[in-house]
């Protein structure tokens, strides 16, 4: 048990010790803790796709937005996010020139604008 677990993502693993005093790890797990959060985009700079990771305390549905440097959105797209780390694709031939893009997750009143990424 975690009493004072940090927000964000964290790893843990547990170590099983037998009575004879020999021991085992179990695989190691990730776990979100917090509302919802970009961790990561790749690859930068994209070309058909980009794949980026989010954490998330509770699975919900979300709207994923690439939004250009005018602040224009381009593309919309609705999600469902599972409980934990997740890692989704997003294709990036459909209306995107070559330039610079923010990726935006909106989960109810909840907006997470994070992590530039680069078309070519």
């Amino acid at each position: 048990m975690d009493e004072y677990p940090l927000t964000g993502i964290s790893y843990y693993r547990l170590k099983q010790t037998d009575y004879d005093g020999t021991y085992t790890y179990s695989n190691i797990r990730s776990v979100y803790i917090g509302t919802i959060d970009i961790i990561s985009i790749y690859s930068n700079p994209a070309s058909d796709f980009i794949q980026y990771e989010v954490g998330s305390e509770e699975g919900n549905s979300v709207t994923v937005k690439i939004i250009d440097m005018f602040g224009r959105e381009v593309i919309s797209k609705e999600e469902t996010i599972q409980s934990g780390v997740a890692v989704r694709n997003l294709s990036t031939t459909a209306g995107l020139s070559t330039g610079l893009y923010l990726l935006q997750i909106v989960s109810g009143k909840e907006k997470k604008t994070q992590k530039q990424f680069v078309v070519k």
